[in-house]
């Protein structure tokens, strides 16, 4: 059994680039104002603010209150871009765990050479990063059409495929 050195690097790519989701997303919730989750409650408000300006005067006070746990209300694109980025952060860590111990298992049983599991790997570094960043640089709501997203999905996808394939072909044939 070789040691792993591949795996155990690129996890450290993937750890480096989890903080800057992270960091990003307490800049958007900072930015608006939310303090936890991805802002519903607070676009909760504003369409209860909104709400209560079609009501005819005698039923606004009665019917809308502010949310109690929100401090502020936000418009529904902000709402949007901000569940964009807190679910393109938590698809990222669905995601990455379980492909990179698929990986390592390839690694520590030499199922692959070094040469093709860099090339893996760094297929999949690749995926992570052009899904996540097109859901952190894109205010619009046509998002899933994204070029990019696509080509993240498609080659997530493939390497769980793949990884899954050859842990499972040489447990069975080897």
């Amino acid at each position: 059994m070789q040691s792993s050195v591949i795996v155990p690097f690129y996890a450290s790519l993937f750890a480096f680039y989890y903080v800057l989701l992270s960091v990003r997303i307490v800049k958007g919730r900072v930015k608006n104002k939310i303090s936890l989750g991805d802002g519903v409650l607070e676009f909760i408000s504003f369409v209860d603010q909104e709400r209560s300006k079609e009501q005819p005067d005698e039923t606004k006070n009665q019917s809308i209150q502010k949310h109690p746990y929100s401090r502020r209300t936000i418009d529904h694109s902000t709402y949007r871009h901000v569940q964009r980025i807190v679910r393109a952060h938590a698809n990222f860590a669905e995601y990455v765990p379980f492909t990179l111990l698929l990986l390592f298992f390839i690694e520590v049983n030499n199922y692959l050479s070094s040469f093709w599991l860099h090339v893996v790997c760094s297929t999949f570094l690749f995926a992570r990063i052009s899904h996540a960043d097109v859901a952190f640089n894109n205010n619009d709501d046509k998002l899933a059409l994204s070029k990019w997203r696509k080509i993240g999905v498609s080659l997530t996808f493939f390497v769980i495929i793949f990884a899954g394939f050859i842990n499972g072909y040489n447990f069975l044939f080897q």
